[in-house]
């Protein structure tokens, strides 16, 4: 008996299509400037010395950091990103050869809070005698908290402050803006470090009153650093601030006038919803004649001129308004 055979049916496979490839994820801008980061690194081991202990630079590493200074002020950013990271002894060299400049370096240095970094290129720069690169630019980068690059930010310390006022930055530098970057970004050490080293009254009080009024939180943290401290500043030639700063935010502002012979004492209390003034005055021949001569020294040693004033008595014999 003859048995018909099955027919086996196939059943086509589907045709497989290969799996659609993940989207490579495009670079972070901090990964991007890294890779640049190795490639200067890579250029800048080819620097030596030669046997009389001067830098031998390649020609293509010469090229890119002269480049590197060259860039515009708007790619300043970078400058101090590679200043930073770029082998220190491999920087000196570079710099001393003419192909960087030491500003990059310097402030390089001080963005990464290295203060030893920072010393050495200081001292590199004595030792060759040659002009220190601004301090006050090099405060501009490190007075408040700064990113020049997601993902890397300076890193402040009140002894890398410390260093770089010591190495000539001023606390009062632009008519006070960075100072008062500091007062509204900086906590109650890193403010009080710039009012120790010469804040002025008038930015001081003027900036921390309106932290006051505008009841931010930052208040808080400037009087902490302000409490029971007396600051002198120049309001102009002829007249001087003299702001006490008391535990309860209140603030007492002693105006010397040299032009009008006077002095005007203004207790400022902020309020909830406005400013509590008291304001009293006198003539400079019925004050403390001491507190008088030592505005006027103040006021000269600010940069003021004032009109000379000199009586007898009541020496150290504070009047009360």
């Amino acid at each position: 008996m003859w048995l018909r055979k099955k027919k086996t049916v196939e059943i086509p496979e589907p045709d497989e299509e290969p799996e659609p490839a993940m989207p490579e994820r495009p670079e972070t801008p901090l990964e991007k400037w890294n890779k640049r980061l190795a490639a200067y690194q890579q250029l800048a081991a080819g620097v030596s010395v030669d046997d009389k202990g001067k830098p031998v630079v390649p020609e293509d590493a010469r090229k890119a950091f002269t480049d590197l200074g060259a860039l515009d002020k708007d790619q300043a950013d970078f400058k101090v990103f590679i200043g930073a990271q770029l082998a220190l002894d491999k920087a000196l060299l570079l710099c001393e050869a003419g192909a960087l400049h030491w500003w990059i370096v310097k402030t390089g240095r001080a963005y990464a809070g290295d203060i030893e970094g920072l010393q050495k290129v200081h001292d590199r720069i004595e030792a060759l005698k040659l002009q220190q690169p601004s301090a006050n630019s090099m405060m501009t980068w490190v007075c408040y908290p700064h990113a020049v690059v997601e993902g890397y930010s300076n890193k402040l310390t009140n002894t890398l402050l410390d260093t770089v006022f010591a190495m000539g930055a001023d606390v009062n530098h632009d008519k006070g803006s960075w100072l008062e970057k500091a007062m509204r970004s900086l906590n109650a050490t890193g403010v009080g470090c710039f009012v120790a080293h010469g804040a002025d009254a008038t930015t001081v009080a003027r900036v921390y009153l309106d932290l006051q009024q505008n009841n931010s939180s930052q208040a808080k943290v400037v009087e902490e650093a302000l409490r029971g401290m007396t600051l002198d500043g120049r309001v102009d030639d002829q007249t001087l601030l003299r702001a006490t700063f008391s535990p309860d935010g209140a603030t007492l502002k002693t105006y010397f006038n040299f032009a009008q012979r006077r002095v005007q004492e203004v207790t400022v209390q902020p309020l909830a919803k406005d400013v509590a003034v008291a304001m009293t005055s006198a003539s400079f021949k019925d004050y403390d004649s001491g507190a008088v001569d030592a505005a006027q020294k103040a006021l000269e040693k600010l940069g003021g001129k004032p009109k000379p004033y000199r009586h007898a008595g009541n020496f150290g014999m504070a009047r009360a308004l």
